[in-house]
């Protein structure tokens, strides 16, 4: 067993072992062949030579537990003969999604999104607020039609993530409206805010729509904005007259992040 699995851990990390291979050799029991071969089969795999992957997988059994990745491999060996996606028809859906994950091209700022959140969970703050308002700026500067929607959905996730780890998060948010401007970074802490505190976001939704907008705060999700800085705001109106039917109203402390909503000078 130690021999597969120090097989194993070799081939995966892109190294030899080659006292692991020779005892992985001498092994002959019937139930251990599958799994030989799915060693064989990603070192063909990461030596990028698509015969010997297909002779690996010829020697992997339909039914033992390794054949589940073997339209994974064939895929990645499909020719145009052999189409990628006949090659994938077989694939259950983990499998489908592994491919995708292993194979095709990852987003370029996803790796500084794994930063950002790494230096997060190092206590490392103004490095993830770096990290991340670059990521930012590069969704909502792409080009693409919903750029900056994808920027705010991820400035949401950096505000959730920020809660998570019980961190402050106006600095983040100062920083955020520096990078997209006034308008998006307003949107997007209106966003973040819903779920959080009612009455900061209608503030947020309101700075949104204040001054020149672009992105995602202009053309028709202006009115939409709107409509929902409006539904907040009765929202509170109608809680402070139910608080002030039934006992003395007391003003609540200053949430920091509205401070943000004071004017260009607080931005």
């Amino acid at each position: 067993m130690w021999a597969l699995v120090d097989s194993f851990d070799a081939v995966t990390n892109g190294m030899t072992n080659p006292d692991a291979a020779e005892r992985l050799a001498e092994i002959e029991e019937e139930a251990f062949l599958p799994w030989k071969s799915l060693v064989a089969a990603l070192r063909a795999f990461y030596a990028d030579d698509a015969a010997a992957l297909i002779d690996a997988l010829d020697r992997i059994p339909d039914k033992s537990p390794p054949a589940a990745l073997k339209p994974l491999f064939r895929a990645w060996a499909a020719t145009p003969e052999t189409e990628m996606g006949s090659a994938l028809s077989a694939a259950s859906a983990a499998v489908a999604a592994l491919y995708e994950r292993v194979l095709t091209d990852s987003h370029p700022a996803e790796g500084l999104a794994e930063q950002a959140e790494e230096a997060l969970r190092q206590g490392m703050l103004e490095h993830f607020e770096n990290d991340a308002c670059r990521v930012v700026r590069e969704l909502h500067d792409a080009g693409r039609v919903d750029g900056p929607l994808l920027a705010l959905r991820y400035a949401a996730r950096c505000v959730a993530l920020l809660s998570e780890e019980g961190a402050d998060d106006a600095a983040f948010f100062s920083a955020l409206i520096r990078t997209v401007g006034r308008s998006d970074g307003f949107a997007a802490l209106a966003l973040a805010l819903v779920d959080r505190d009612e009455q900061a976001a209608a503030a947020a939704f309101r700075g949104a729509l204040s001054g020149s907008q672009r992105g995602f705060a202009a053309g028709a999700m202006a009115p939409v904005l709107a409509a929902a800085a409006e539904i907040l705001e009765e929202r509170g109106r109608s809680a402070d007259k139910k608080k002030a039917g039934s006992a003395p109203k007391r003003r609540a402390a200053p949430i920091g992040q509205l401070d943000l909503f004071q004017g260009d000078a607080a931005v």
